[in-house]
């Protein structure tokens, strides 16, 4: 032992780990040799060198590895991390790459070293090239503050901070005891730890402990039939318990393999993909500032006071509804209904247009002369597209009559019994508050209903109605009322109200309201379709999340909300496309941030997660099959909490009140005028709100879309910034196996921890399974359903469908063959095929369709009406399905194809048995033939 040796405190292991070509060997020749080489070529496998510092007044020996950073040098990793006390994590400020990939070298660092915590040191490389600079100094600081490391930012060529990352690694090490021991600086590796098959570099210093044992090459052997380790000092007993040991060997391998599937990583042994890998490229997406269109909420401070309205009305609106000061729409809609005559509305979702039509009206209605009681009939109609609508605006009409009881208010709707409004309509009512088609089928069924002295017509949502296909209805609807006035000599008044009109609803005022109606235009570009305007207080954001990653990302963002809210007042609308996509995932919610489960639940194993949330959110669901009773309950009850989740589709969407809404999440997107009216039920009536919509990368061109067609500006956020915030739960998302239980120690290992449980619990009963595998069907389907128009955004060949099932946790990818109506509509539905058929095995996964996804098809934006005609047409033409009938309110599965000829005899039959009744009743029995 020489003299210098002997004065050695200990030796420490360090090592250098990162990214291939961030300069980690520049590093390492700049501190041990004080040279810079321009041209530094790739390390291969694994180098070291060895340095002696001064601290404290003692000599420590540093034995530096550095290794490649490439994908074929990871069969070195288990024996590079052995017995380091200490790591430098390096990336380079020019590369963003190399400081995403971070999160993985030290998942690989907490997982083989064998020393407890290792000191770790983050190094931020070449800040001497400025002008490339992609990573602040800021970023990397709060990197390392979260993973608990040192951290500096240095240059191997100009030697900035380099020597001080080292000494101050080797500092903190001799600070932990724990990490070090003085015997350590004896030990000597012995001549038989040399092999001729050890790499380059490990036999030139006797006097360093290198912590790698080389194995000797396998060799075939035929007693085993495998690959095995044969040694000459082996004895054939010793190889015997060889065979033995193959079974724990196999558990532990197994094992290997669900820990790699935590950590984020992808095994060649695993039949499950990774969820961060092979996922398509994320666009980059210019925040671009658009000015958007925002109109003023509120009028003048002195308006409701001076409106011309009776003073009971004033009064109720101060104590009921606690309003001291009209909205701007209010305030110009109110004397403009007053006059008489036919008015056009348009004004953002939220700005108070209800109120708008309803403040006239009862003042009308209670200034006739002689006085209006309920025998007088029907005097106003208030259509609106939706049956929660028509709750809403019933109860803002009644707690305005609660001064004026003479007047009846009432509403019809599908689903309700109609024998009971019958007896209603019998007595008598002066306000019907309906749908088109529950209205549409009194006028046809009720012979009590009249209406001769009907004086206002109100069309609220209208460009919704007609969406929804209601034009005919209203259109027998305006017939009918015209035909009664026309009888009397009386004019009824028109009001339409929009948030967003559209050229079918342009179309349909010019036919059916008096050429010289008022037009009400808080933002005064009534005939620009992209004049669209949102409240100033709403704050709009997008996510480009992978289809792999959306689930995970999904419930990232909930925490995230639900985290940052102090208060317990988060109220949150999740948007959804279908009623099967609404039931799978609230069960979903509900079974991981509440933990409800079924009480059939495997009490062991890895379904044991969930209860993510400390305190437990009230989840309500709200879809189109629900019954009207169903549907009301949850509207109300909802409305009454302070905190809590309404996963919906888009009967929601429209006209809704929905008291202290904050969040906006639209998970499946839709078009841009659905999407205006979903983010309308926040920030109503100048409180603040916030909208999120999830986009996967080949529907990026959406947010182009919103920002030049519409004039929308939306904020981007990062989905690895969201899946952060699962950190915070980890100990949560542990799993446990045979012989230890591993807690995830990062975001991507958290994720893929979340998604394995998420995988588990679907696959855990075949119950869950199909209901994955239907929600799965439903999305395609939904997809498939989008207009020729936004088939550029929205097309159903660009969904990688093994992607796409792993986001419903399916891990075999379910059969399409019966799936109805999936194919993509070019011209008719029925003439695209579908080029290759699925089958389904019981060995498949979805590793097969694990492959990056080709380009986005981009479809030609056409119009509807640039088909051939039919007698042009050389193939033949079958008959296919009308998109048009796919709605909030249904599954996607309606299928349009039948025939009305039958429908059509019977009400031509009922038609006639009609004037048969109404003949006997005018002429008597005998003269009616």
């Amino acid at each position: 032992m020489s003299s210098d040796d002997a004065q050695i405190l200990t030796t420490l292991k360090v090592l250098i780990i990162g990214e291939s070509g961030v300069g980690k060997s520049s590093l390492l020749l700049r501190f041990t040799d004080n040279t810079f080489d321009e041209d530094m070529a790739a390390t291969i496998g694994v180098d070291f060198k060895v340095k002696q510092l001064e601290i404290n007044d003692n000599r420590v020996k540093l034995a530096i590895w550095d290794t490649a950073g490439q994908e074929r040098f990871r069969t070195l990793t288990p024996g590079y991390y052995r017995g380091a006390q200490g790591a430098i994590l390096v990336y380079d400020v020019c590369n963003r790459q190399s400081f995403r990939q971070l999160d993985r070298w030290i998942s690989e660092l907490d997982t083989f070293s064998t020393k407890t915590d290792p000191i770790k040191m983050l190094v931020g490389n070449k800040i001497d090239q400025k002008d490339s600079r992609e990573i602040t100094y800021d970023e990397g600081d709060r990197f390392a503050r979260k993973h608990s490391m040192l951290f500096i930012e240095a240059s191997a060529r100009t030697c900035e901070g380099v020597q001080v990352a080292f000494k101050e690694l080797v500092e903190k090490i001799i600070e932990t005891p724990s990490l070090w021991d003085k015997t350590e600086a004896s030990i000597r590796p012995t001549d038989n730890d040399h092999s001729d098959d050890a790499p380059a570099g490990y036999m030139e210093d006797n006097n360093l402990l290198l912590n790698i044992t080389s194995e000797p090459t396998p060799t075939r052997s035929k007693v085993l039939g495998k690959n095995s380790v044969k040694r000459k000092h082996d004895t054939e007993d010793e190889q015997d318990s060889n065979v033995v040991d193959s079974n724990t060997k196999k558990k532990k391998q197994n094992e290997r393999v669900k820990l790699d599937l935590c950590q984020g990583r992808e095994m060649k042994t695993s039949n499950r993909s990774s969820l961060f890998s092979n996922n398509p490229t994320i666009p980059e997406i210019d925040e671009k500032h658009v000015e958007t269109a925002n109109e003023e909420i509120f009028g003048s401070a002195s308006s409701l006071d001076k409106m011309p309205v009776h003073p009971h009305i004033i009064g109720c609106l101060k104590q009921k509804f606690n309003i001291n000061r009209l909205t701007n729409v209010q305030e110009k809609s109110i004397p403009a209904i007053l006059t008489g005559e036919d008015v056009i509305i348009k004004s953002q979702t939220g700005s108070g247009k209800t109120l708008a039509y309803v403040i006239p009206i009862i003042h009308r209605i209670q200034s006739i002369e002689p006085l209006v009681r309920r025998e007088t009939g029907p005097i106003a109609i208030v259509l609106v597209p939706t049956k929660e609508l028509v709750q809403q605006t019933y109860e803002v009409f009644q707690k305005v009559l609660t001064s004026f009881v003479r007047i009846v208010c009432s509403p019809l709707v599908g689903g309700s019994n109609r024998n009971h409004e019958k007896k209603r309509l019998r007595r008598g009512l002066n306000i019907l508050i309906s749908t088109p088609g529950r209205l549409t089928d009194h006028i046809e069924n009720t012979q009590s209903l009249s209406f001769k002295n009907i004086q206002f017509l109100i069309f609220d949502e209208a460009d919704k109605m007609l969406d929804m296909g209601f034009a005919d209805a209203i259109k027998k609807i305006i017939e009918t009322i015209t035909k009664h006035n026309d009888d009397n000599d009386k004019h009824f008044q028109r009001v339409l109200l929009s948030a967003t009109p559209t050229s079918a609803l342009t179309n349909f005022v010019d036919i059916n309201l008096n050429k010289n109606s008022l037009h009400i235009d808080i933002s005064e570009e009534f005939n620009d379709e992209s004049a669209i305007t949102v409240p100033k207080t709403l704050t709009q954001m997008f996510m480009i999340v992978p289809s792999k990653l959306r689930f995970v990302t999904l419930i990232a963002f909930l925490l995230k909300i639900l985290q940052a809210n102090k208060k317990n007042e988060a109220k949150i609308l999740l948007f959804l496309a279908t009623n099967e996509l609404v039931r799978f995932h609230y069960d979903l919610l509900n079974t991981i941030l509440n933990g409800e489960k079924d009480d059939d639940e495997d009490e062991q194993g890895d379904l044991q997660f969930g209860h993510l949330l400390d305190q437990p959110i009230k989840l309500l669901k709200l879809q189109g099959d629900m019954t009207h009773h169903e549907r009301t309950s949850v509207f109300n009850e909802f409305g009454k909490l302070t905190q809590g989740i309404l996963l919906c589709t888009n009967v929601a969407a429209r006209g809704l009140d929905l008291p202290s809404v904050t969040w906006i999440l639209q998970y499946h997107p839709t078009s841009p005028i659905d999407y205006i009216h979903r983010i309308g039920r926040t920030a109503r009536l100048g409180s603040i709100g916030c909208s999120l919509i999830f986009l996967l990368p080949n529907e990026a061109e959406y947010v182009a879309t919103l920002q030049d067609k519409y004039k929308m500006s939306l904020k981007n956020i990062s989905p690895d910034d969201v899946l952060e915030t699962l950190m915070f739960s980890c100990n949560k998302l542990k799993q446990h196996f045979e012989t230890r239980t591993v807690v995830p120690r990062t975001a991507e290992q958290c994720a893929s921890s979340l998604h394995h449980h998420f995988e588990e619990y679907v696959n855990g009963s075949g119950e869950r399974t199909e209901e994955a595998r239907q929600a799965y069907l439903s999305f395609i389907r939904y997809y498939a359903s989008f207009a020729r128009e936004w088939k550029y955004l929205f097309h159903v060949k660009n969904l990688h469908r093994g992607h796409v099932a792993k986001s419903f946790g399916l891990r075999e990818l379910p059969d399409e063959s019966n799936n109805h109506n999936i194919k993509e509509r070019t011209g008719t539905f029925a003439s695209s095929k579908i080029k290759r058929k699925i089958k389904s095995k019981e060995d498949e996964t979805i590793d097969p369709l694990d492959e990056p996804l080709p380009e986005p098809i981009k479809s030609e934006t056409k119009s509807i009406f640039d088909r051939l005609p039919l007698s042009n047409n050389p193939k033949f033409r079958p008959r296919y399905r009308n998109f048009s009938h796919i709605s909030e309110f249904g599954s996607g599965l309606e299928v349009s194809t039948k025939s009305h000829k039958k429908k059509d005899k019977v009400g031509e039959f009922l038609e006639k048995k009609r004037e048969r009744n109404t003949s006997k009743r005018l002429f008597g029995r005998k003269n009616v033939k």
